[in-house]
């Protein structure tokens, strides 16, 4: 879903004038996912996301992780 999501905004190729990194708008996504059992709290969950979408970020943008 998330790599669907990253790949629809680069088709797009909206104009990003003003970045650095890119001529255009890109995405990058970090995605974690668990089992409802109820041992990992949400935070948690948010924390994992945040960790892959900065995994993303340093990859070289433009990617889902």
């Amino acid at each position: 879903m998330a790599e669907n999501i990253r790949k629809a905004i680069e088709a797009l190729n909206l104009p990003h004038e003003h970045s650095a990194v890119a001529g255009h708008v890109t995405a990058s996504l970090g995605v974690a996912t668990v089992r409802c059992e109820g041992t990992v709290l949400p935070r948690q969950v948010v924390n994992m996301a945040d960790e892959r979408l900065y995994q993303a970020k340093h990859s070289g943008r433009n990617r889902t992780c």
